[in-house]
């Protein structure tokens, strides 16, 4: 049976069911803080391809142009647009793995 201290024989003889709950649920929480960092840049990344294809009159040149008319239209909020829905689809995604 596995110990906490047993780290080396856990990952040379895999990890035992009984743990199968925890894995889960801390590979959920290590995705929702990737997630929750990475998701700013992501909004901007999306935004910066949309003014990208359709060039209009106003629209930023530069990725930091972006950035700044984000944050004026929206605060830091915007940059967070959308990440309820990635957050709501987590329960679902964990249970098909269950």
């Amino acid at each position: 049976s596995a110990k906490p201290g047993d780290l080396e024989r856990l990952l040379r003889e895999q990890a035992p069911a009984h743990l199968f709950p925890w894995n889960l649920l801390l590979g959920a929480c290590s995705g929702f803080v990737a997630q929750s960092v990475t998701y700013p840049l992501d909004t901007l990344r999306r935004r910066w391809q949309h003014t990208c294809v359709s060039q209009k009159d106003g629209s930023p040149k530069s990725w930091r142009e972006c950035a700044v008319q984000l944050r004026q239209e929206g605060g830091v909020r915007a940059f967070y647009a959308g990440f309820g829905f990635n957050v709501a689809k987590l329960l679902p995604e964990l249970l098909v793995l269950c």
